[in-house]
């Protein structure tokens, strides 16, 4: 996962679903520029889906601007770029 900043709050979720039903859930761990990996070990036909959640979870804001947001406020760190690459080996 490729995030921004640490400090405008990037957080990263990996979401699998076995055949079975079985869901797990993974963690990225992020450095302060936002980028992290995670590897999962999936066995071959057991698993029916992956969902990567990457998330701006930045509490900053420009209070009483007039919105319904927390603090009435709009927020500062909307818009960023986030990427992530998957593969299978």
């Amino acid at each position: 996962m490729d995030g921004t900043s640490f400090r405008w709050g990037p957080e990263g979720r990996l979401i699998v679903t076995t055949k079975s039903g079985t869901v797990t859930m993974g963690w990225f761990t992020l450095n302060s520029t936002g980028a992290g990996q995670l590897r999962v070990a999936f066995g071959r036909g057991t698993i029916a889906n992956v969902v990567v959640v990457m998330s701006n979870a930045s509490q900053r804001y420009h209070c009483w601007t007039g919105t319904a947001l927390s603090c009435h406020g709009s927020p500062l760190d909307d818009g960023r770029a986030y990427a992530f690459r998957a593969a299978l080996s």
